[in-house]
C-alpha cells in the first residue's frame, strides 16, 4: 500500500472517529476539513477526550499527557499529523 493511500485511509478513519465521538454523522468532509474544528464544531473538552480515546483505540496509540493540548485537535491536519508521527515512532521501536 502506498503512503498516499495510507494517508487517505488514516484521514478517513479520523473523520469517522470525530463523527462518532460527536454523534454527528451528518458532518460533511468540508466541515471536518475546517481550520478550527473546536470553534466550528463546538467541540467541548469531553468531546475532545472522546475523540482522543477513539484515536488511541483505532490506531493502537497512547497519547501521553504532555501531548494533550488544544492544538492536537484544532484541525484534522494537526490530528492526522500527530497520528502519522506516532505510528512512525511505534514502527521504529
Amino acid at each position: 500500500m502506498t503512503d498516499a493511500h495510507q494517508s487517505i485511509q488514516r484521514r478517513e478513519k479520523i473523520k469517522l472517529i470525530i463523527r462518532d465521538s460527536l454523534r454527528r454523522s451528518e458532518l460533511t468532509d468540508e466541515q471536518l476539513e475546517a481550520a478550527d474544528l473546536i470553534g466550528s464544531l463546538g467541540i467541548t473538552s469531553v468531546d475532545a477526550l472522546e475523540i482522543l480515546i477513539g484515536v488511541e483505540a483505532e490506531f493502537d496509540l497512547h497519547i501521553p499527557d504532555e501531548d494533550l493540548d488544544r492544538k492536537l485537535i484544532d484541525s484534522l491536519d494537526s490530528l492526522d499529523s500527530y497520528v502519522q508521527s506516532a505510528q512512525a515512532a511505534n514502527q521504529a521501536t
